[in-house]
């Protein structure tokens, strides 16, 4: 497993994230676990918007769930 530090947010579904530039990766922990899910192949760009977008939970699940392959941690 990739060492991609993750910090705490304020979110109602997301607990802490994180993104490594070098791997386009961009991990996530929800709120109702303790698992760490690496999502692939998302840009600087997107991790940007997420992390300026209004509610991270509805930029999440409208535009990177679903839509980037993930594994687990």
């Amino acid at each position: 497993m990739n060492k991609i530090p993750i910090f705490e947010m304020e979110s109602s579904n997301l607990k802490a994230t994180g993104y490594d530039k070098a791997t386009l990766t961009l991990r996530v922990q929800f709120k109702s676990s303790n698992v760490l899910y690496d999502y692939k192949g998302v840009s600087s760009e997107l991790f940007n918007e997420f992390m300026q977008s209004e509610s991270k939970g509805r930029f999440f699940f409208t535009r990177i769930k679903g839509k980037f392959e993930f594994e687990k941690n």
